[in-house]
């Protein structure tokens, strides 16, 4: 069974022109995703989760990314909205779960699955959660208001 484990030798630069993305990197795999600031990065056996976020103040983003170690992005979440601030804090991290709150006063669950889960596309996920069209997701997001 695989668990998040907090790591710190990732490195992130942005990219060049774009003032969206970055280029990160760890132990020769490199991949480029969303966010310029880097939040947090947890091993999962042998992916990798990294949260990021825009740095844009009144529209901030926050973004999860699980990434292969083949240097592909399994998949990847993306909250935020039109006039959102928001701040991210870490309130707790599990085995395949971390809770964290972002925007409002609402917290939020990441569950990281093993095996992709079958989801219809533009249901399911709590409001300001945004991800690509697709039947399969990694990333499972809950949302309650305590």
């Amino acid at each position: 069974m695989k668990t998040l484990v907090s790591i710190s030798d990732l490195t992130l630069s942005p990219l060049p022109g774009d003032q969206s993305c970055s280029a990160i990197s760890r132990c020769g795999t490199s991949w480029t995703i969303p966010g310029i600031v880097l939040e947090g990065a947890w091993s999962f056996g042998s992916e990798v989760l990294v949260c990021t976020t825009e740095d844009i103040p009144y529209e901030e983003a926050l973004h999860f990314c699980l990434l292969g170690a083949d240097g592909k992005i399994l998949d990847q979440i993306r909250l935020g909205g039109i006039y959102q601030t928001g701040m991210f804090a870490l309130l707790k991290t599990g085995s395949a779960t971390i809770r964290f709150r972002f925007f409002n006063h609402a917290a939020h669950e990441l569950t990281v699955s093993e095996q992709p889960v079958w989801r219809m596309p533009f249901f399911g996920d709590p409001k300001g959660v945004g991800r690509s069209v697709g039947f399969s997701k990694r990333l499972l997001v809950d949302r309650s208001e305590t």
